[in-house]
């Protein structure tokens, strides 16, 4: 009974610990940044349009436009592989809590185990 016990508390510690980063929201972000570029630059079309900036200004600032995307992307390129390099270090972790748990379960049960007795 004990060791079914204890099966049935690594079942539920042991997955989340042994998860991936979550790569999804990492894609998410970047989605978000790539619409909010797009959107700055719509609107500094606009502004050229209106004659509210000049042709060489124009150019300056879709160029810096540019640079901070390719920035942004480049800084969430690393952020993913910083998880990804966080990885081993969980792995020692969730190995660490897969050790205790039956050894302080069992721990335990022999210490109740003597008290009763």
């Amino acid at each position: 009974m004990c060791g079914l016990m204890i099966l049935l508390a690594l079942w539920f510690v042991l997955p989340p610990l042994f998860a991936r980063a979550e790569d999804g929201k990492s894609d998410e972000m970047r989605a978000a940044n790539v619409l909010v570029y797009q959107d700055q630059c719509r609107e500094l079309e606009a502004d050229l349009g209106n004659g509210l900036i000049a042709e060489p200004e124009y150019q300056k600032e879709k160029q810096e436009l540019e640079r901070r995307l390719l920035a942004d992307t480049e800084t969430a390129k690393r952020a993913s592989s910083a998880s990804a390099a966080t990885s081993p270090a969980t792995r020692k972790v969730a190995y660490a809590v897969t050790a205790a748990i039956p050894i302080v379960a069992m721990a335990f049960y022999l210490a109740r185990g003597i008290q009763g007795a």
